[in-house]
Parts: C-alpha cells; sequence; structure tokens
C-alpha cells in the first residue's frame, strides 16, 4: 500500500520549486552596489532634468549616497 500523503507532498515541492531552478540570488554585498550604482544614475538624471548647477547635485548626490550605504549597511546586518 502506498502513503498518497507522501507522494502528493513530493509532487507538490517538485512543482513548487521548478520555477526556483534558474533563478539567482544576489549576496547582499552585490546588492549594495547594484542599489548604490542605480540610485547614482537616478540622481544624475535628475539633476540633468532639472538642470542643477554641479555643486547642488553634487551635494544631493552624497547626502542621497550616504542614506543608500546606510541603508544597505542595516539590511545586510538583519538579513544574518
Amino acid at each position: 500500500m502506498v502513503n498518497t500523503a507522501n507522494a502528493e507532498g513530493r509532487v507538490y515541492r517538485a512543482e513548487r520549486s521548478r520555477g526556483k531552478k534558474n533563478r539567482r540570488k544576489f549576496s547582499s554585498i552585490m546588492a549594495m552596489v547594484l542599489g548604490a550604482i542605480v540610485t547614482i544614475e537616478i540622481m544624475i538624471m535628475g539633476a540633468m532634468v532639472l538642470k542643477l548647477d554641479f555643486h547642488s547635485a553634487d551635494r544631493i548626490a552624497l547626502a542621497l549616497g550616504f542614506m543608500v550605504l546606510y541603508s544597505g549597511v542595516v539590511i545586510a546586518l538583519a538579513d544574518k
């Protein structure tokens, strides 16, 4: 006699994990680096659209860069 509960559980796990085989997770450091790059690109694009001078955009970029770095460190520490 076959235990159908175990067989159904195995099938369900196989179906559920099939979609995750090709996904690759980023490490926390890689996620921080990519987040910083995207944030800097958005800030530069915003400075070009709003026609800010370099010094104003530089201060904004510095402040937001520190915010991104701080958030990344907090997330990395909380994730472990």
